[in-house]
């Protein structure tokens, strides 16, 4: 486990807190709070206690509810608002003690300049107002970063340069000049802007650069932190489906109170939750387009377009960025690839209605005549009703061919004819109906069992997806992407 401190707490990183903990906020300070180990890893966030809280035995007899809230404070003065997923998940027992254990949804670690405060004489009360406060954190300001966010805002602030003779290297690094994107999220009220620093090593002489996303008003007032971090996490999706890489977050941070004469922190915090991570690598050469350098004066319509029709997208991004991030079955993904392209077409292209032609409406006339002089008066509305009746996925072909037929005659290497388009939405429809409803394969003669093929087919989906969400966005699709 790695010996960290507060500066260098990140989400790839494991580390341990040890400190004081307490359900109780009154107590986080005082003699009755238990001494014990915060552990953070990205596959799971443990709190191990020595001793017990005043509510476990409450708990344990079925008196109490589970401990939604833990307080603590670390041995170098932070400050820990922690949310449990309730009871102790493991008990055990040393000589003169228990030990209990407690999984962690999430917490907040804050670093604070006490002396600043008025009430510093009185600590436990000081301790007890400043949770009350913070509890439902105000933010004057909120940065995050993720994996490969430099690749992706693709700007340097690192230039270098080498004499004709090789005998002189000069590394210079230059923020002064760096051109920030500053856009303003309409329907969040939230200001993005890209922020650039660096890190400088003496014993190594190296300079490392980092990056972060910076989320603030556009008044300079207060905002909620759980607003900011669902933009946050809206923002890093939508990096994601523009590269189809699984992304993780490296670091969100923020801050509470800062002083007005020099606007230095008085309160600033970091925010962790457990989270999956796969090492990936990102293409610059490849990816070079998306990026937001390359984007320009068009990401602010972009990130509006993205947020303005992100309940017409929520369906889509949620099963997309999961099989990103998962490892699921090529089955699974196949049929995934399929009902996302039948998601987008019922919000963005409209309902396909099925064609009747004029002797199918004929014919059904004639058995509404039938039904209504022959059938009992107490039956009629049954049987109207079914005639009336269309099973939702009867225009699941009409709704891909549509989308199909309208996309470049070439896309991701396939020349799409008219022939092939009705040869794959058979497939699609056949594939989709039997894996979503099940029956005999022998009704679904389009029916793809072939993996490599349904692995083509997969790809052909996800592509033509992405072709449309592109052109959602007002941002032209390339192959390259």
């Amino acid at each position: 486990m790695s010996k960290l401190t507060y500066k260098s707490y990140s989400w790839d990183k494991e580390f341990e807190i040890k400190g004081y903990f307490s359900d109780d906020k009154s107590k986080v300070v005082d003699h009755e709070s238990n001494s014990g180990i915060l552990t953070y890893s990205p596959n799971e966030i443990i709190l191990e206690i020595f001793g017990e809280f005043s509510s476990d035995g409450e708990i344990i007899a079925d008196f109490g509810h589970p401990i939604d809230k833990i307080y603590g404070f670390d041995s170098h003065g932070k400050l820990l608002i922690l949310e449990s997923y309730g009871s102790p998940f493991g008990t055990d027992n040393v000589p003169g003690f228990p030990l209990r254990k407690y999984r962690i949804k999430n917490f907040k670690i804050f670093d604070i300049n006490y002396q600043l405060f008025p009430n510093k004489n009185n600590f436990k009360e000081l301790i007890v107002e400043l949770i009350d406060e913070l509890e439902d954190t105000k933010v004057q300001y909120y940065q995050f970063s993720f994996d490969h966010l430099e690749d992706w805002i693709g700007k340097s602030i690192i230039s270098a340069e080498r004499d004709f003779k090789q005998r002189n290297f000069n590394i210079a690094v230059n923020i002064s000049d760096y051109q920030s994107t500053e856009v303003l999220i309409t329907s969040e009220d939230l200001k993005f802007k890209d922020v650039p620093s660096y890190i400088f090593s003496y014993d190594a002489l190296s300079v490392e650069p980092y990056y972060r996303i910076h989320l603030s008003s556009p008044t300079d007032r207060k905002v909620s932190f759980q607003k900011c971090y669902d933009t946050s996490i809206r923002i890093k999706e939508l990096v994601e489906m523009l590269s189809e890489k699984p992304l993780s977050f490296e670091t969100i941070e923020f801050l509470c109170e800062k002083r007005q004469d020099n606007n230095w922190p008085i309160i600033k915090g970091k925010y962790f939750v457990q989270h999956s991570r796969k090492n990936i690598k990102w293409d610059k050469h490849e990816l070079h387009k998306i990026s937001l350098n390359k984007l320009g004066d068009n990401f602010e319509a972009i990130i509006n377009n993205w947020f303005d029709k992100s309940e017409q997208l929520e369906f889509i991004v949620r099963s997309f960025t999961a099989n990103l991030h998962g490892t699921p079955y090529l089955e699974d993904s196949f049929i995934d690839s399929i009902r996302n392209l039948e998601v987008f077409a019922r919000n963005f292209r409209g309902e396909q209605r099925a064609d009747i032609s004029k002797a199918e409406d004929i014919n059904k006339q004639r058995v509404f005549d039938f039904i209504n002089k022959n059938i009992d008066e107490s039956f009629k509305k049954i049987f109207r009703n079914r005639l009336k009746y269309q099973r939702q996925d009867s225009d699941l072909r009409k709704k891909l061919l549509d989308l199909f037929t309208n996309v470049p005659g070439k896309i991701g290497k396939n020349k799409l004819t008219e022939t092939s388009i009705s040869s794959i939405v058979k497939k699609l429809y056949d594939s989709r109906n039997y894996y979503i409803h099940g029956d005999e394969k022998s009704k679904y003669k389009n029916l793809v069992t072939d993996f490599n093929e349904m692995y083509e087919l997969r790809t052909l989906c996800q592509e033509v997806l992405r072709f449309y969400i592109f052109q959602e966005l007002g941002l032209e699709y390339d192959e390259e992407y």
